[in-house]
């Protein structure tokens, strides 16, 4: 095998487990994760979470919805927001996310956004 550090090798490892996941055919729900960087975070970020929140409800394949403001401030290392939400698949992700009220959210947050990132993984 490669080496521990050998970045090729971790992803190929990585890769297996989600084929054996396939394999297993798990039936387990989605966690999805959102980290927003804003220019004027002072000053969106009451809008972007109403918006946020005003899904919930309204979007029924949003489970489960949670935002948080950091409040830690550590430079280049920090986000402004983070947005969890639980989903039961991708295919509820997709309508989420094609959803107008959504667009609507996305519309305002990419007007102040510097950076986001994602992540979604399995929970059970």
């Amino acid at each position: 095998g490669a080496p521990h550090g050998d970045r090729d090798g971790g992803f190929r490892v990585l890769s297996a487990v989600t084929d054996w996941q396939k394999e297993r055919q798990v039936s387990a729900m989605l966690k999805y994760i959102v980290l927003f960087k804003f220019r004027d975070p002072e000053d969106c970020l009451p809008t972007v979470i109403e918006k946020l929140h005003g899904m919930m409800g309204k979007i029924p394949e949003i489970l489960s919805m949670e935002t948080g403001a950091d409040v830690w401030h550590n430079g280049e290392r920090s986000y402004d927001l983070a947005l969890t939400c639980t989903f039961e698949n991708m295919e509820a992700i997709e309508v989420y996310d094609k959803h107008p009220l959504h667009q609507e959210a996305r519309e305002y947050i990419y007007a102040h956004r510097l950076d986001g990132k994602t992540v979604v993984y399995e929970i059970e």
